[in-house]
């Protein structure tokens, strides 16, 4: 290798790795928020996020062209409600037709928002969308659309088909739903003369006010639907490009609840119990998590709001014998309406089928502000036998530095950088015909149920040949990956193919979710498998993969009393509550 291909080399790895800092950056960004709630937390957000770069109307084209811009054709711009590809050049220039697209402002303009300042151009709440579908949202509030309302259209215009509408509210995608939210609670944050309301008991937004809706509504789907990665790099690049500020709910969409919500509520609970240092850790924070080791998911310890850093002692569900009776005990949140979390006392009698339970004659004793105790009697010992199910989220590979890497062929291997949870390879300036392995650990899947690898990845440069980066497992695998039997996670792959990167840039981070609960096995071995047969500088893709984690649901019975001709089976089930 040349002294020249080395410089060239170190070149292609800074420039993939610049944003690895992003975490801290963020982290720092918010160094003074610190246990804040209500009014105070808003305030302190505000004088972080205030006085930001304001550009002007003009440029909010070339800002939207290049946010806003489809990976898959340079020359074509992603609309916001539609997610439809037109190309750059179909701008309204005021007489154009309703299909060229023009600048939404999500907080209308005509609910309080200058038509000069720097509110009007705020990059963090105009977004590009078809100029016939901006006129038929007009200055709508965001809520559900009620279709016993009047003016109720389905889809709201034919250039959205996922939205709805009627009279008063505008209902976008669920897709969009959660950008839609953090926008409007950024507005309300960053300019303080501006407010959200619920309507009722507020009256319905007007153009004599400064307020919009519906704030419940948006709280909710601000929950639901989390930031996505498109979404999470546009917030940087504002920042970076255009107006050197952020989204704080799209860094911590928690904020919102512990401002606007009081009592128990699903941000409230994760700022509790995690800093925002391990609110961005996946493999802290995650509802599939459990960093006190348990056996307990993060999901479960707010659904049951216990503090997911101490380990319960007792399990969510417990069966005891009370005067020849059985009587099932479990411990509940008081209140689910702002947690995102249901938790629901299923029956079966074969495992296959399971029912949910009437709790309406159980008795509840309160334990706390948060915390209900929960008893339902079953009735008599004396023939049915019941068998208490005990589901627990586990995680049985836990970040890179579980990883090993291995080299099959070429001079080439995995770098691993723990520090960054995260490993990356390059098959520039080597042998050709590159392959190389990162071997996870041996996993028993007999054991469990419901398994899933999850990780993020991006590539950079092209490779004519190869995807280079592929997903495989086998039963046999012992230390050599040429002599062990691979089985593609075709899906997976696919998946790689089509993200992969096609050019120079830099691609965005991808989530990357691989089901493994069909595999069997109890000496199962997955592979993240690299090849590069280019050794041009501009045909040799680059991978990195960062945060990689397999769980999977454990579950552990106990039975009681029966005369073993019945049996019924009981479960404690928290899940997250969608659209």
């Amino acid at each position: 290798m040349t002294h020249k291909k080395l410089i060239s080399s170190t070149i292609i790895i800074v420039e993939l790795f610049s944003v690895i800092g992003v975490s801290a950056q963020i982290e720092g960004y918010y160094s003074t928020i610190n246990g804040q709630s209500g009014s105070e937390l808003k305030s302190n957000l505000n004088s972080i996020i205030d006085d930001h770069n304001s550009i002007s109307y003009g440029s909010v084209w070339d800002a939207h062209k290049d946010l806003y811009e489809d990976p898959s054709n340079t020359d074509n711009i992603i609309l916001f409600y539609s997610q439809d590809s037109i190309d750059k050049s179909n701008q309204d220039s005021g007489d154009s037709p309703g299909t060229y697209f023009n600048r939404e402002h999500l907080w209308p303009r005509s609910y309080g928002i200058d038509t000069s300042g720097s509110d009007n151009t705020d990059l963090h709440h105009l977004v590009p969308v078809y100029k016939s579908v901006n006129s038929s949202r007009s200055n709508k509030y965001f809520n559900y659309s009620d279709p016993d309302l009047p003016g109720y259209r389905n889809p709201a215009n034919p250039l959205s088909p996922s939205c709805t509408t009627n009279s008063d509210t505008f209902e976008p995608g669920d897709a969009q739903k959660g950008s839609v939210a953090r926008a409007i609670l950024y507005v309300a944050t960053r300019y303080d003369y501006l407010e959200i309301v619920n309507t009722p008991p507020s009256d319905a937004p007007s153009t004599s006010d400064n307020k919009m809706a519906q704030l419940s509504t948006l709280l909710d789907w601000n929950r639901k639907a989390l930031p996505t990665i498109k979404e999470k790099n546009n917030n940087q690049k504002i920042y970076e490009l255009y107006q050197n500020n952020r989204n704080p709910f799209i860094d911590y969409p928690e904020f919102a609840d512990a401002i606007w919500v009081d009592g128990p509520s699903w941000g409230k609970w994760r700022l509790d119990f995690f800093s925002l240092e391990e609110l961005n850790n996946v493999s802290i924070s995650a509802d599939s998590a459990d960093p006190d080791a348990d056996g307990i998911s993060n999901l479960m310890e707010r659904a049951i709001y216990s503090d997911p850093r101490a380990i319960n002692e007792t399990p969510p569900i417990r069966i005891d014998i009370v005067n020849n009776s059985f009587v099932i005990n479990f411990v509940r949140a008081r209140n689910y309406e702002n947690l995102n979390a249901n938790l629901a006392l299923e029956k079966s009698v074969d495992l296959i089928n399971w029912s949910t339970v009437d709790l309406s004659d159980a008795n509840t004793q309160v334990i706390n502000e948060n915390q209900e105790s929960v008893q339902l009697n079953l009735g008599s010992t004396n023939e049915e036998g019941t068998t208490i199910i005990s589901t627990s989220k586990v995680t049985l590979v836990d970040g890179i530095n579980e990883l090993a890497p291995v080299n099959v062929n070429g001079d080439d291997i995995w770098t691993i950088r723990d520090e960054n949870n995260d490993a990356y390879i390059d098959g520039y300036g080597g042998d050709l015909d590159e392959e190389d392995w990162l071997i996870f650990p041996e996993i028993d899947l007999n054991t469990y149920t419901e398994e899933v690898l999850r990780l993020v990845y991006r590539s950079q440069y092209p490779d004519l040949l190869e995807t280079g980066l592929g997903l495989y497992y086998s039963n046999n695998y012992e230390s050599d990956p040429s002599s062990a039997n691979w089985e593609e996670l075709t899906n997976s792959n696919a998946e790689l193919d089509f993200n992969k990167s096609t050019n120079n840039s830099l691609t965005d981070e991808f989530n990357l979710e691989v089901d493994l609960s069909n595999i069997g096995g109890n000496s199962v071995t997955v592979g993240i498998k690299y090849t590069s047969i280019y050794q041009d500088s501009s045909n040799a893709r680059l991978w990195l993969v960062s945060d990689p984690v397999i769980t999977a649901t454990q579950t552990t019975t106990v039975a009681v009393g029966g005369n073993g001709e019945a049996t019924s089976f009981y479960r404690l089930r928290a899940q997250n509550l969608g659209f």
